[in-house]
């Protein structure tokens, strides 16, 4: 049965974490000490990775917050002076074990398993094993993660808030283009709540009736104030990649038929190059480089599970007088289509032109994409399946 808050509002959440949360916080860090073992001996023979040795041996230096890549260099560097050469590695992925630790210990042990394997994802969790821009972006996110869930669940406070900024300026620092998204998902999931206060730092704040045209003048504002910069961002991205991303891979045939020769070939074909850019490798690469296969199937995963996810539910949405499932539905249907698409948007110029680009990018924002869809699916399907046991156990 459904249990009821403070404020008379039915829990759309079951208790946290039922696994003692050392336990899991051992298990993870086991798990990533050793994924970053073998991204660092086995992973980085296997196909071109050669920045995160560099950032090691603080080959990019600099003004230590000059740039995002003097600031990553000249911090592994003097890791690596005082703890050893592949020292970094291991403590960046420690950082982003903890992440991965906050983020789950906000759902329940039936959640959580099934969380799991996507936050495990061989690529991801190759290159969060190794000192990179996206070991820090992938970590970021899962702490917005956190709050996230946190937001959705009314339990945010002053401390959450404090958290998610600093993880949001540290994304921006590192990935500014997908952190946009971060935002709108974080902005538009409070906007969308039907009740603020509690355990809420902005206590005595009312949401509007109309949620829905507030989330459209923020989205509105938002765009007003970046598309300029969005824009010049992607044209400036595009033209780059023509250049920076479209060299010989090896087994690469897309600069045989891609034909872009200036930014707006970029927006005609983004049809078919957004699905190229989130899935990575082709098919006939995978043929010829069989060590791509379980990139490309993550790419499959993470372009297919929204669609799959949004299909499956859209034949299933009923009306309902539930508030709260309301909101789930609000979020599911309005938050995460706008955050998807734009994160898909901003990162097909990386991907189109090169599948070696597309599979190490997408790490910056893979948990943006898997992890919302499914665990507000699995929220949706368990406040189902709540309602139903609150009407037997009425009739009774």
């Amino acid at each position: 049965m459904a249990t009821m808050d403070p404020h008379g509002h039915a829990k759309i959440f079951r208790s946290r974490n039922v696994m003692k949360k050392p336990t899991l916080l051992i298990l993870i860090l086991l798990s990533k000490l050793l994924a970053s073992w073998f991204a660092i001996h086995f992973y980085t023979q296997l196909t071109v990775v050669s920045d995160p040795f560099n950032y090691a041996r603080a080959s990019y230096s600099g003004v230590f917050f000059e740039s995002r890549t003097a600031f990553i260099g000249n911090f592994a560097g003097l890791l690596a002076r005082n703890l050893g050469e592949n020292a970094p590695h291991y403590i960046f992925s420690m950082i982003s074990g903890f992440a991965i630790w906050g983020l789950l210990i906000q759902t329940s042990w039936s959640v959580t398993k099934i969380l799991l394997p996507l936050l495990f994802l061989p690529t991801i969790t190759m290159w969060t094993g190794l000192v990179s821009k996206e070991s820090l972006a992938a970590s970021a996110t899962a702490v917005v993660l956190m709050i996230w869930i946190q937001i959705i669940q009314r339990r945010e406070n002053l401390v959450s808030v404090g958290i998610l900024g600093l993880a949001l300026s540290l994304y921006a620092f590192v990935r500014p283009h997908y952190c946009v998204g971060a935002a709108v998902l974080v902005g538009g999931t409070w906007i969308l709540r039907p009740n603020i206060g509690g355990g809420s730092p902005f206590k005595g704040v009312s949401i509007p009736k109309f949620s829905e045209g507030v989330l459209c003048l923020f989205l509105f504002l938002i765009l007003l104030i970046t598309h300029k910069q969005i824009a010049a961002g992607l044209g400036k991205i595009i033209s780059q990649a023509l250049v920076y991303f479209a060299y010989p891979d090896g087994a690469s045939s897309r600069n045989n038929w891609l034909k872009w020769s200036e930014p707006a070939d970029f927006y005609y074909s983004t049809w078919w190059g957004i699905p190229f850019s989130i899935i990575g490798p082709l098919p006939s690469e995978v043929i010829k480089r069989p060590k791509m296969v379980f990139a490309f199937v993550e790419g499959l995963i993470i372009f297919l599970l929204p669609l799959a996810a949004f299909i499956a539910f859209v034949r299933k949405i009923k009306r309902t007088p539930d508030q709260n499932l309301r909101y789930l539905y609000r979020i599911f249907f309005i938050i995460l289509p706008v955050t998807t698409g734009f994160l898909f948007l901003v990162h097909a110029p990386f991907g189109t032109v090169n599948s070696g680009s597309a599979v190490r990018y997408r790490v910056g924002f893979e948990y943006l994409v898997t992890i919302t869809w499914l665990y507000i699916a699995l929220e949706i399907s368990r406040h189902h399946r709540n309602i139903i046991l609150n009407r037997c156990v009425t009739a009774e």
